[in-house]
C-alpha cells in the first residue's frame, strides 16, 4: 500500500517493501506531468487573452 512520499530514515529503510527506483521515478514523472500541464494551461490562457484583447482593440479602432 502506498501512502505518498514517506520519509526514508536510515533505520527504516529496510522496512519499506516498496522501496525501489521505480517508485521514485513514478513520483517524479507525476510531478513533471503536473508541471507541464500547468505550464501549457497558463500559456494557452495567456495567448487566448492576448488575442481577445487584440480583437477588442480592432473593434474599437474600426468604429
Amino acid at each position: 500500500m502506498r501512502y505518498g512520499v514517506m520519509p526514508l530514515w536510515r533505520d527504516n529503510l529496510h522496512s519499506y517493501s516498496h522501496f525501489s527506483p521505480d517508485f521514485f521515478i513514478n513520483i517524479l514523472c507525476s510531478y513533471v506531468r503536473l508541471v507541464l500541464v500547468n505550464v501549457l494551461l497558463v500559456h494557452t490562457l495567456a495567448v487566448w487573452r492576448v488575442k481577445r484583447e487584440e480583437k477588442k482593440a480592432d473593434v474599437i479602432l474600426s468604429k
